[in-house]
């Protein structure tokens, strides 16, 4: 039986591949390493299963890496991310002992850039469809913003750039800020981000609304914030969401999400900043309406008042006129009173004085009557008397004595 060694089988295999020429491919990245040379693991996946149909190895040698983050100004690290699909020119090649694989020799990053555009138009689609692009602007936003959950990098210049504006406001207004710190960029940012929000989400009565900020960057650099399940995760949120993740010309996914979308952390700053004060202006303005309302009530009371004792003065001076009226009435009654009294009295004295003069012994001894006397006393029946006793006997013009001789009892 004829038979090849293992080697010279390689060997005829390498031959094979000898002298073919470049070729540009289109695959999605499934692992990448870059340690000097950049190491990828590049498949292609059915449209409707998601099933691995293909997969090889490929090199991108680190002279070739230099050349061509010179020339894209150090994008294409930003592009060699696990999940991105790229075009790329190749140059198939076998060894020996590692087998088949691709060297890169170009990226075509324009390819890569329109391929994540649609699939940000094609995730946008789908937050629509579910009806989740609305559900942040449907939420109440606090008449006052005061208490702010931030999500981004400590070390983000756009997290320092966004506390110096707070902090630094001519205002004076005073804010809580809580940092739930998280990667922006890279493979593990999306789930970070998700996590930290999921985190507010459990204390969501402690804040008042979420700000994700991150401060600008390449196209690249931010393509995390048109991961779906983030964009999800900003839509389900209890709490208003507040963006400033620094795009200057696209909107991305958590942009369109979001209650509010602004270009920079500074922007959500003022934004809040702006809020707060149209609270105070509608305050003060309220506060004025209602000094104004007081003002106006204390004038009209004041009227009222003075008119009241207007009122009242008259009416005092004209009841003081009344009783003074009455007073002299009753004086007058009483005065009327006391003379027919008087007059009443003065004629019982008169009578009295006429019936004391009728009786006097002196007018009825002028009408022919006479007076007894016994030792000096009137006479009476019940008088003793005794023989001897001088009896006189008196008349208006006489006086006749005599003397008791006989008593007959």
């Amino acid at each position: 039986m004829q038979h090849l060694s293992l080697a010279t089988l390689t060997q005829q295999i390498k031959t094979l591949f000898f002298g073919l020429g470049e070729v540009w491919v289109t695959a999605e990245i499934a692992e990448v390493s870059i340690k000097g040379h950049c190491y990828l693991d590049l498949v292609q996946k059915d449209e409707k299963t998601n099933a691995v149909v293909a997969k090889i190895r490929a090199n991108l040698w680190q002279t070739t890496l230099w050349a061509i983050r010179t020339t894209t100004k150090g994008e294409v690290d930003k592009l060699l991310q696990k999940g991105n699909k790229v075009l790329l020119a190749v140059t198939p090649t076998f060894h020996e002992v590692y087998g088949v694989a691709l060297v890169v020799h170009k990226v075509d990053i324009n390819y890569t850039m329109g391929e994540l555009e649609r699939q940000r138009l094609a995730t946008l689609e789908r937050l629509v469809a579910a009806g989740l692009h609305e559900k942040q602007k449907k939420l109440p936003l606090p008449v006052v913003l005061q208490r702010i959950a931030v999500v981004s990098s400590a070390e983000a210049a756009g997290y320092e750039d966004f506390l110096t504006h707070l902090e630094q406001n001519p205002l004076g207004y005073a804010f809580d800020v809580s940092l739930f710190s998280s990667a922006v960029q890279g493979e593990k940012a999306a789930p970070e981000l998700i996590n930290r929000l999921l985190e507010i989400a459990e204390i969501g009565d402690d804040f008042d609304c979420v700000v994700l900020i991150r401060g600008g960057g390449s196209r690249l650099d931010l393509e995390v914030f048109n991961h779906e399940e983030l964009a999800k995760t900003i839509a389900i949120m209890p709490l208003p969401v507040l963006t400033g993740i620094g795009h200057q010309k696209d909107q991305s996914v958590a942009d369109f999400v979001s209650f509010y979308s602004l270009k920079t952390p500074t922007a959500v700053a003022e934004f809040l900043l702006q809020h707060n004060l149209q609270f105070h202006q509608e305050m003060e303005g309220a506060v004025q309406q209602i000094k104004q309302r007081i003002q106006q009530k204390l004038h009209t009371e004041q009227l009222e008042l003075k008119t009241y004792l207007a009122h009242l003065q008259l009416v005092s001076k004209k009841n003081v006129l009344l009783e003074q009226q009455q007073i002299q009435y009753q004086r007058q009654r009483l005065r009327q009173a006391i003379q027919q009294n008087l007059w009443k009295e003065q004629n019982k004295i008169q009578q009295l004085q006429q019936t004391l003069t009728s009786l006097h012994p002196n007018q009825i001894l002028a009408r022919g009557y006479t007076m007894t006397l016994l030792n000096g006393k009137l006479l009476t029946a019940q008088t003793a008397m005794k023989v001897g006793d001088e009896i006189v006997s008196k008349g208006q013009d006489f006086e006749v004595k005599s003397h008791v001789v006989i008593i007959n009892l």
